[in-house]
């Protein structure tokens, strides 16, 4: 904020109005401060600046600090690193088409850990490490994003891997009802969690992307 001041010629500005007098309530992304502007392929869709419970000056967080509620009927402000300004609406009910593509990236990971597997005598990869080693598998490293999560901040995750099954032999389970990869609200690389750690409520809509052991993905 102390370096816009000059370019915003006034300090109004940077409070959210439904803050009032007890901060401020806009915050930086912290994935992107000090970073080189051409780097981003499509600044459309990274998130810049946004409404925070962080109400402090200056304040630089991950959007994980977004109010729950929502501060404005339902609304957050969101902006973007091309200059527009939207509300989180299109991110809390992404199009079908979104969710479509979590499927389809979904099955091809779930894909590359069953040919993995099947190289290493059924043992499923390890916690903390599992997308590093299926990258081989699956050949294209965006795969492992959850679109909606990709959409408001390019270098989160949004995909787990069950904690219950990494390093275990796959055999030892009923592959078709047992959980795999999930959508989850642990956003960084290589995220091994609970299946607790599902979004509530769903990240697409009415549903999360789940996908099993013997392959198949499904709300």
């Amino acid at each position: 904020m102390d370096e816009l001041l000059p370019y915003t010629k006034t300090e109004v500005v940077f409070h959210s109005p439904a803050v009032g007098s007890g901060g401020y309530g806009y915050a930086m992304n912290s994935a992107i401060p000090g970073t080189i502007l051409p780097q981003y392929s499509n600044p459309s869709i990274v998130v810049t600046l946004f409404d925070s419970t962080d109400l402090a000056r200056n304040a630089t967080d991950s959007l994980t600090t977004e109010p729950i509620p929502p501060r404005y009927h339902g609304h957050n402000t969101i902006a973007f690193l091309d200059g527009h300004v939207q509300d989180e609406q299109a991110v809390k009910n992404p199009p079908p088409s979104l969710y479509q593509l979590s499927q389809s990236r979904l099955k091809q990971v779930n894909l590359g850990m069953i040919i993995y597997s099947n190289d290493y005598d059924n043992a499923l990869p390890l916690a903390n490490q599992w997308m590093d080693e299926l990258v081989p598998y699956t050949k294209n490293d965006t795969l492992f994003h959850s679109p909606a999560v990709q959409l408001r901040d390019p270098s989160n995750y949004g995909y787990a891997i069950n904690s219950a099954i990494v390093g275990q032999i796959s055999t030892n389970f009923t592959q078709a009802t047992t959980i795999s990869i999930f959508d989850s609200t642990v956003l960084t690389r290589n995220a091994t969690a609970s299946t607790t750690t599902l979004p509530n409520p769903p990240r697409y809509g009415a549903s999360n992307t789940i996908g099993y052991l013997d392959g198949h993905v499904k709300p």
